[in-house]
């Protein structure tokens, strides 16, 4: 199972493999991306009505990247610098 993280054009930033044990919540994923990069997603709003193409960047939960099956998904905008 993998997190994949991808900005707003659909290009791939990275990919996290994830444990079986893993929480298949998109939330998770934006938070580690977000403290790896130095930023803080928008806290205030409600991510899952972020349009897509709106979005700086998105989470997929999919069993393999490219797979038609998705898990879960989130569309996340970038606030302040942390």
């Amino acid at each position: 199972m993998y997190a994949i993280i991808r900005d707003r054009a659909g290009e791939e930033l990275t990919r996290l493999i994830l444990e079986p044990d893993a929480p298949l919540e998109p939330d998770v994923y934006a938070r580690i991306y977000a403290d790896n990069y130095g930023f803080e997603p928008l806290g205030d709003c409600p991510w899952h009505v972020i349009p897509d193409g709106c979005e700086d960047f998105s989470v997929t939960i999919q069993d393999e990247p490219g797979s038609v099956v998705c898990w879960n998904s989130a569309n996340y905008l970038i606030g302040e610098q942390a």
